[in-house]
């Protein structure tokens, strides 16, 4: 079996693009609009765990110790700095899916 190449289609807009062509750039667009949600879904988990762990270092009467409780936090801060910049990340890299998609980029602020 011979594969042959097809031509390029990329820089076609959507109008002069064939139907496999159009779905398939949707369906990648609609990943990337899924990995978006997926990483602000993740920040939101590591904000809110950073809040706990805030919490749990200043409360007056904890279980832990706390200078546990500090490094617990600041490890939960780590995270959240993390989520946040791949959060950012994608954000960015998901505008042209968002764009193909007809939908707004999500503010971050």
């Amino acid at each position: 079996m011979t594969i042959h190449a097809s031509s390029d289609t990329s820089s076609a807009g959507p109008a002069e693009q064939t139907p496999i062509t159009w779905n398939i750039d949707r369906a990648v667009a609609e990943i990337g609009v899924r990995l978006l949600d997926d990483a602000y879904m993740a920040w939101l988990v590591a904000e809110s765990e950073s809040e706990e762990a805030l919490a749990s270092w200043l409360a007056p009467f904890s279980a832990r110790p706390r200078a546990a409780a500090y490094r617990s936090y600041l490890a939960a801060v780590d995270r959240e700095q993390a989520a946040a910049r791949d959060l950012e990340r994608l954000r960015e890299i998901t505008a042209p899916c968002l764009a193909l998609l007809g939908e707004d980029a999500p503010a971050i602020a």
